[in-house]
């Protein structure tokens, strides 16, 4: 669930603990521990008491000891501290998927367990009613792994054991090329192959106004996948009332059940489709904390370009293919066939001009 995850996977059960060495995705090393919550009486042990208890059983661990980066945290109980510490900070995306958590956080979580405030206790039954009697020994786990492991951050992961299986089963565990990303994006807008073959070249069509630009989320190939994704998504909002059209497009790819994206691409790729239905669409302020200033321009970008391609050829795989649109000396052209003369409308010029005002060039149409 966890695109090129490198890191420690940590799997907290009730009756043990096994921690994975992942790189790239693949786990590389596994080992086991006896640590779960059911192998104690945790009404009969003190804080103390407990904490003794995990930090000998994980001293056992060589995996461990000051792996430092990244700690993904797998399991109902890990799931439900976030849950509480999402509460805690008035977070604005509820998806526990990819949510990630510093080692600040980390120690929040452990005091706001313990505490013996009621609003604190009342949150925790909130977060896992299920759970809320284990969840102040979950939370030490997870500090000690913390305190042992000099991690930087952790992220949550939804997916576990269930889902290796199936894709085991249905032999989707190591298709070449395969996105989930992007099947997902296209499962989860319903695309028929028109609007899925216009995603397609809506993304090779704009996509020279795109590379050119400073890395969004760290690689530039990994940054495209987002591009894409965005793309796919251009004609989701089709079905929608114009009025609402823009929100709801919003809605859908911030809140939709992807898998191997982080919120702040989530964020990325919704800001960009709402972007592609309204010239002025603007988050709530509350999602805005999500992304920053460099992102959400490179979203604006993005949305504008996906706008402008979508009123030019009117959703079109087949007449994108017949243009082109490219960036160099100063300029953006729009270069179209002398016989589509016709589809350079005043709202295409108009859209055109906005985009090039945003990568401030000058906009220019080109029949050839």
């Amino acid at each position: 669930g966890i695109h090129q995850a490198n890191g420690i996977a940590g799997d907290l059960g009730g009756s043990s603990l096994e921690l994975c060495r992942i790189e790239n995705g693949q786990v590389i090393e596994a080992e086991s521990h006896i640590l779960g919550p059911l192998t104690l009486d945790l009404d009969k042990l003190s804080q103390a008491d407990l904490r003794a208890h995990i930090r000998s059983v994980l001293k056992q661990s060589d995996l461990l000891p000051e792996q430092g980066g990244r700690f993904y945290m797998i399991g109902g109980a890990w799931r439900a501290l976030a849950k509480l510490y999402m509460a805690l900070e008035e977070y604005p995306l509820r998806q526990l998927h990819a949510y990630c958590l510093s080692q600040s956080a980390i120690s929040a979580i452990k005091k706001a367990t313990h505490s013996t405030d009621p609003l604190s206790y009342e949150r925790l039954l909130k977060a896992g009613e299920k759970r809320a009697k284990i969840l102040p020994y979950a939370s030490l786990v997870l500090h000690e792994l913390f305190q042992m492991g000099k991690f930087s951050d952790a992220v949550v992961s939804s997916y576990g054991l269930r889902e290796g299986v199936i894709l085991n089963e249905i032999g989707a565990a190591h298709v070449p090329d395969s996105d989930p990303l992007l099947e997902a994006v296209a499962l989860a807008a319903r695309l028929e192959t028109p609007r899925h073959a216009f995603g397609e070249a809506l993304f090779k069509w704009l996509l020279s106004v795109m590379i050119p630009k400073p890395d969004l989320f760290g690689k530039s190939e990994l940054d495209m996948r987002l591009v894409a994704a965005a793309c796919l998504l251009a004609d989701s909002g089709s079905r929608f009332h114009p009025d609402t059209r823009a929100k709801l497009a919003y809605d859908q790819a911030l809140n939709a059940p992807y898998a191997c994206v982080t919120h702040a691409e989530r964020a990325f790729i919704a800001l960009s489709v709402g972007r592609r239905y309204a010239r002025q669409y603007k988050p709530s302020a509350k999602h805005e904390r999500l992304l920053s200033k460099r992102q959400t321009y490179n979203a604006h970008v993005l949305g504008a370009a996906m706008r402008l391609g979508a009123v030019f050829s009117g959703r079109s795989a087949a007449l994108l293919q017949d243009s082109t649109l490219s960036r160099s000396r100063g300029q953006l052209t729009l270069s179209v066939k002398p016989s589509n003369r016709a589809m350079i409308s005043a709202t295409v010029e108009r859209r055109l001009q906005t985009l090039a005002d945003l990568l401030d060039l000058d906009p220019v149409v080109k029949f050839a």
